[in-house]
């Protein structure tokens, strides 16, 4: 089977670090699990960090700075959201949400509509 460094060396192994022979899925899988947790949580939060970087360039080389366009995200306080809104993240929040004081406020996601594209609500 093909591995990471089949490339390396004249593909019967040579080349390869020392140790490094037997190198498989599951020595990598247990070399990332013998990290400690707040390690493997930060390799975690990196690898979402660089999705949501990459997502959000993609977004500014299309579309620039302009507003939110149809479908796309957007974060909204409670008395932000629109009231006959039936998007799944403004029906999830319509159930009632107490403020505690000292805590964040509550917020939704809303999808953008045709409509608010146009107005340019956002």
């Amino acid at each position: 089977g093909q591995d990471a460094w089949s490339g390396c060396g004249d593909g019967r192994g040579r080349g390869r670090p020392n140790g490094w022979a037997a190198l498989n899925e599951w020595s990598c899988r247990d070399a990332f699990l013998s990290l400690p947790l707040a390690q493997r949580r930060l390799f975690a939060h990196a690898y979402f960090s660089r999705l949501w970087n990459v997502a959000a360039s993609e977004r500014l080389r299309r579309y620039g700075l302009c507003p939110a366009r149809q479908g796309e995200l957007v974060l909204l306080s409670p008395s932000e959201l629109p009231a006959s809104c039936e998007c799944d993240g403004c029906v999830s929040h319509s159930a009632a949400h107490s403020y505690v004081r000292g805590r964040r406020r509550p917020r939704s996601v809303h999808v953008v509509t045709t409509a608010e594209e146009e107005a340019q609500a956002y």
